[in-house]
Formats: structure tokens, C-alpha cells, sequence
């Protein structure tokens, strides 16, 4: 290992250590608690693994089926550090500290292949987790971020076929990852990849309805749609200034697993945005059928890949924290991918994760109404930056659906699948 690298390693640890702490803090003072969710995830595996309580058989869950495996594995840890060398301890607390080792890991995997094929993608990885914070590695999230690195960079690589795999790993921990598998370099890629990621997929839903009865998937699309307008969207960010400058009273309520923003407009604005969602989609595909026709190489991965992360960040009703993972994750992997077209876009993300951060956990009660005006002022700048990430890439989709033909041919690494 070079100087160069254990430095950056060096700070991997530090500023990890500093992050997590500081999101302690934040839960003593009462800021937020980045932590909570791990509680679900305890009681989901050790329901799962007494046999007890077992998702879509015996309760509703907002999450695929692969996802109870992975909160079942720092279960079992955790169950046999509590039974021997940590026997005293909660158990709560040692499947807290497997939780969040556990995803220290994954984060460490997903560094080192970032730093493997590009500098400039592996140190978005390494300071953009610890401005986001604690959550990083208290959520769900970092898995799916994970797979989703994983299968941009092998589709840039020219290995269609492992593309869609590791597409359909992530699809089956939170659907988002699957939709990336069609964003190859040529339109022969992106079948192999879509068919590769298909027939993974129904393996996985097929072995769900053998133990649970049910495929999942079909659940969590169901418990997505009921989902209300999220108080970090972007597009409940007029309503929090309405209630801010006293015009119009909106209340913050618990939902679905986040606070949703309740009062006039609000199924409203709900509705527009799964519609502006939707044509967003619906642009992005068209932009890359073009695109794949054409066989434009790894530009039509890398923007495909970033557009459909910005356009759900931008315009979803439903935004989550832990989502800026996502955008991480997507622009790290288009980085590893081509470092020259991606290096600029670097510090939109990382000011991003970083406003985010002061949003949840620190600013929070301003968001739910219960405390002063500089959480929505930081929100605002959260997204107001989103805003001009979405523009850049926006520029880009046009560009490249404008481009001549044969300009860009796919250079695949060696031992790539032909395409």
C-alpha cells in the first residue's frame, strides 16, 4: 500500500469515527435520532429468525425480499456475540454496534473498488458518507448504494451480463437499483443486462412465495403509492415557507415511516409529483433508447445512470435523508466510469450531502414546525443546489440526444463480453 493510500485510509477511519459520533451527539441534544431505524431492523431479524414474525406472511414491509436476509445476518452476530463474549450487555446495543460495523464493511468494499478504477470517485466516497453523516451507515441504504456502484461500473466495463446482476442484487434490497440494468453501452448490453436481471428477480420472488406466500415486490410498489408528500421533498418545499410565513397551517405527521406533511394542497402536490415523476422517467427512457440504438458508449451509462437518481431525488414526493446514498452512489460509480465528464459535477453532491446533513439530524424540528427557520433555510439551499444538479445533467441528457452518431465507441476492458 502506497503513502498516498494510507493516508487516505488513515482519514477513511477518522472521519467515519467523527461522523458517527457526532450523530450520538445529535440524538443526546435531541437534534434527531440517526439511530432509530436500526431498531426496526433488530426487531424485523429477530422476528424473522425465531420465526415468529416473518414480512408478507405476517405483517406488511416497505422493503424487497432481499433485504430481511441482510437484517438477518448482524441478527445471527449479534445473537451469538450476546450469548458469549458480550453476555450482559442489551441486546439491542450489540445488534446496533454489528448493525453499524456491518455496514462499515460494505462502505470500505465500495471504497476500495471506487479508488480502483478512479482517485476522483473514491474520495466523493470517502468524504461524501461522512458529510451526510452518521446515517450513512445507521440505514439501510449503503446496500443497495452499494450494488448499484457495482453494477454501473461493470456496465462501463462492458460486462453486461454481471451488470444486471448486481442490478438485480440491488433490486432485490430497494427496488431502484434493478431500473439501471437497461443502461449499457450498446442496445445488445442492455438486453442481456435486463434479461440477466429479470430472471434473478423472479428467482428471488419466487423463493419468497415458497416460505412467505407472497412474491413482496408487488407489496412494496403497493406501500409506495399510499406514501403522502414527505416534508424533505423538493416539491413540499412551497408549503413548509407557507406555514413558516403563517399564510396557510400545515401539520407534520409520522407515516409510513416518515413525517408527511398533512393540510390544504398537499394530495395535490402529491399527485403532481408522481405526474412530473413519471414524464421525467418517461423523457429519460426515450433519451436512452436513442442513445442505445445508437451505441454511445459509456456516456449513455454514466448519464442515464445520474439523470434517473437526480430526476427521483428532484421530483418524487418522497425524499428521505438517506436517499443522497443514492446520489453518492450514482455519481461516484459515473466518475469511476469517465473521471474527465464527471470530476466537475463533484462538488454539487458533495454540498448536497452536506446540507442534508444540517437538515436531519440537526435542524429537524425547524422542518416539523416545532422550533425556528434555519432548517427550511437549509432545506431550501439543499435543494436549491439539487436544482442546479439537475440542470447540469438536464444539459447533458440534451446533448446527448442530440449527438451524432458513432462518436463514442464502448473500449471494454479485457475479458468483457462482446457485445
Amino acid at each position: 500500500m502506497t503513502s498516498c493510500n494510507r493516508r487516505l485510509w488513515a482519514w477513511w477511519a477518522v472521519s467515519r469515527a467523527a461522523a458517527l459520533c457526532l450523530g450520538w451527539l445529535a440524538a443526546q441534544e435531541h437534534r434527531g435520532n440517526v439511530f432509530f431505524d436500526i431498531r426496526y431492523y433488530q426487531s424485523w431479524s429477530d422476528g424473522a429468525l425465531s420465526g415468529d414474525r416473518v414480512p408478507y406472511r405476517d405483517f406488511g414491509w416497505e422493503y424487497p425480499p432481499g433485504a430481511l436476509p441482510s437484517m438477518a445476518l448482524p441478527g445471527v452476530v449479534a445473537a451469538g456475540l450476546s450469548a458469549t463474549a458480550l453476555h450482559g450487555i442489551s441486546h439491542a446495543i450489540v445488534f446496533g454496534a454489528v448493525w453499524v460495523a456491518f455496514m462499515l464493511i460494505v462502505d470500505a468494499i465500495v471504497m476500495r473498488r471506487l479508488l480502483a478504477s478512479s482517485e476522483p470517485a473514491g474520495r466523493l466516497w470517502l468524504s461524501g458518507l461522512p458529510l451526510l453523516g452518521a446515517l450513512s451507515w445507521a440505514r439501510y441504504d449503503l446496500l443497495p448504494a452499494g450494488a448499484a456502484v457495482g453494477a454501473i461500473i461493470a456496465a462501463g466495463s462492458g460486462h453486461a451480463r454481471r451488470s444486471g446482476l448486481l442490478a438485480s442484487l440491488g433490486g432485490s434490497l430497494k427496488i431502484w437499483p434493478a431500473l439501471l440494468s437497461p443502461m449499457q453501452a450498446t442496445r445488445e448490453g442492455a438486453k442481456r443486462a435486463t434479461f440477466t436481471s429479470a430472471v434473478s428477480l423472479a428467482l428471488v420472488a419466487a423463493i419468497t412465495v415458497g416460505v412467505t406466500g407472497r412474491t413482496g415486490f408487488g407489496q412494496v410498489l403497493s406501500y409506495q403509492t399510499r406514501r403522502g408528500l414527505q416534508v424533505e421533498s423538493l416539491p413540499a418545499l412551497p408549503l413548509l415557507w407557507l406555514r413558516h410565513l403563517h399564510v396557510i397551517e400545515y401539520t407534520a405527521s409520522f407515516r409510513y415511516g416518515a413525517w408527511e406533511l398533512s393540510g390544504p394542497g398537499t394530495r395535490v402536490a402529491a399527485l403532481l409529483a408522481t405526474a412530473t415523476y413519471v414524464l421525467g422517467l418517461a423523457g429519460l427512457g426515450a433519451v436512452l433508447r436513442k442513445t442505445l440504438r445508437r451505441g454511445d458508449g459509456v456516456t449513455t451509462i454514466t448519464t442515464g445512470a445520474v439523470a434517473f437518481v437526480v430526476i427521483t431525488l428532484a421530483t418524487d414526493k418522497v425524499f428521505s435523508p438517506q436517499y443522497v446514498l443514492w446520489l453518492l452512489a450514482a455519481v461516484a460509480a459515473a466518475c469511476a466510469v469517465d473521471p474527465v465528464s464527471w470530476t466537475p459535477l463533484l462538488r454539487w453532491v458533495l454540498a448536497i450531502a452536506a446540507l442534508t446533513a444540517v437538515v436531519f439530524p440537526w435542524a429537524y424540528g425547524d422542518v416539523l414546525g416545532d422550533r425556528g427557520w434555519w432548517g427550511v433555510v437549509a432545506l431550501t439551499a439543499r435543494d436549491a443546489v439539487l436544482v442546479v444538479l439537475a440542470v447540469c445533467v438536464a444539459r447533458r441528457l440534451k446533448v446527448l440526444s442530440r449527438q451524432a452518431p458513432g462518436l463514442e465507441p464502448l473500449v471494454a476492458s479485457p475479458g468483457a463480453e462482446a457485445e
